[in-house]
């Protein structure tokens, strides 16, 4: 079933239920954090979304020399990330809105204007919701995903000399550019959410079924569940694994699109950078 026909039924079913939609909208005002200190190469981005609109609260980029960008239609003025980033916010929910908030953390290389999808290097330490750990750290220093490809330019020498844990030199992983590696969702309220994800051919490639509490968790794919999906943190969509001394995949799919049920509403998510990676989903409530 394509993007289309699905919210199509979908909304169609709400309509049938307004006694089930009010009980769920009992939304309060509340506040939470996000923190983030250290390397991130490259981008910090977050949105907040209604079931009517979504737009971006905060973005750092690394690669973007225009200093804007553009998402869903509208122009956003960059803040210019180096390479290390000391990121420390909270943000309210609405209880008029039926708010959500959504944190990525992409690879990025906008001054490049890509006409493919390539493999370069991503690196990226800790964030936190709350002080608690949200996303966990992809840092080829701490060996965070063992044996997975290292990708290190000899024009990118590190401003900082360093060593990984095994005495090798400052590195990165080898993963998509222009792409969406950690992807968080933020929810005012305990409860349950569903995701749809597809790709850019419209096509419903990964669901998401999940009970969300205030401590941050992964969210595990119905395809993961059922053994269709390799449980490798950074296995590709079409259940690709890049590994180490082995000729390169080629994966030309991405997930560009993200629907997202929750409290009996929708939500559709354009992401600002493709989904690659369905195993970094991440989930959280704020009560």
């Amino acid at each position: 079933m394509n993007r289309r026909n699905f919210i199509k039924k979908l909304c169609s079913s709400f309509v049938a239920m307004p006694v089930l939609m009010k009980a769920g909208n009992s939304y309060k005002d509340n506040t939470f954090s996000i923190s983030i200190n250290g390397d991130l190469d490259d981008d910090l981005i977050i949105l907040k979304a209604t079931p009517d609109n979504i737009k971006i609260v905060d973005i750092h980029q690394m690669h973007n020399p225009n200093g804007v960008f553009n998402y869903n239609g509208n122009i956003y003025t960059i803040t210019h990330n180096p390479g290390y980033i000391n990121f420390a916010k909270s943000y309210t929910f609405s209880s008029k809105n039926k708010e959500i908030y959504l944190v990525t953390l992409a690879n990025e290389r906008e001054e490049a204007n890509l006409k493919e999808r390539i493999r370069t290097h991503y690196k990226s330490e800790k964030l936190f919701f709350n002080k608690k750990l949200f996303f966990p750290d992809l840092m080829p220093e701490y060996n965070s995903v063992p044996n997975y490809p290292l990708w290190f330019g000899k024009d990118e020498m590190p401003r900082a000399k360093r060593e990984d844990i095994n005495g090798d030199t400052y590195n990165y992983y080898n993963l998509f550019e222009n792409t969406t590696v950690p992807f968080g969702i933020i929810v005012p309220k305990s409860g349950n959410i569903k995701l749809y994800l597809y790709n850019q051919k419209n096509e419903l490639m990964y669901t998401y079924e999940e009970n969300i509490f205030t401590r941050p968790k992964r969210l595990k794919s119905n395809e993961l569940k059922q053994g269709q999906l390799n449980s490798h943190p950074l296995i590709e969509i079409n259940n690709i694994l890049h590994e180490v001394g082995k000729e390169e995949p080629i994966n030309n799919d991405y997930i560009n699109t993200v629907v997202l049920e929750y409290e009996n509403e929708l939500y559709q998510i354009p992401m600002p950078y493709p989904i690659m990676y369905p195993n970094q989903i991440f989930g959280v409530s704020n009560e």
